[in-house]
């Protein structure tokens, strides 16, 4: 009974105080705290319409650096897939346009359903750490922004992508 006790045994998470969760959500923390709860209640996935309308500029914004270059791997490997496939099929035009628009909406969906997973994910292994790292307040709040909230990086990379597309 004593060993079955051991192993039933799961370390209890410590929840972090809402105001550290908003120094790290940032910008529309009400909706993060809102997912947070969600998550640590068992319902890990939802719909980000970020993420399903902007691909992997909503990661690059939510700092998910290392999923957007695994996302980015992925088009990589589906685009060269594709496009295999319609040479050793020889198909025709139309019915890579149906392929593309099929796979399309569902890499879509995949990325729009596990956003706010990942991000949430990646923020309870972020505030933990940093709550653990340090006692004194203000550092704690200084990493939490610093290590949380967004970045312009995806628009400066938009940015870069129509001035490409415009003078090209």
């Amino acid at each position: 009974m004593l060993v079955m006790a051991f192993f039933d045994y799961k370390p209890i998470k410590m929840i972090p105080e809402e105001k550290y969760l908003k120094y790290y959500f940032g910008h529309k923390s009400n909706y993060y705290l809102e997912i947070y709860k969600d998550y640590h209640a068992g319902n890990k996935f939802n719909v980000n319409i970020g993420a399903f309308f902007t691909s992997i500029f909503w990661w690059l914004y939510r700092k998910l650096y290392l999923h957007t270059i695994i996302i980015f791997c992925c088009y990589f490997l589906i685009s060269f897939l594709e496009q295999s496939i319609y040479e050793i099929f020889d198909m025709e035009v139309e019915y890579q346009k149906i392929i593309y628009f099929l796979d399309s909406c569902i890499t879509a969906s995949i990325l729009g359903f596990t956003g706010n997973y990942f991000y949430i994910k990646k923020a309870t292994k972020d505030i933990q750490r940093i709550l653990s790292s340090t006692t004194d307040e203000n550092e704690r709040i200084r990493m939490l922004k610093r290590k949380g909230g967004v970045s312009w990086i995806p628009f400066g990379l938009l940015g870069l992508i129509i001035l490409y597309c415009f003078f090209q």
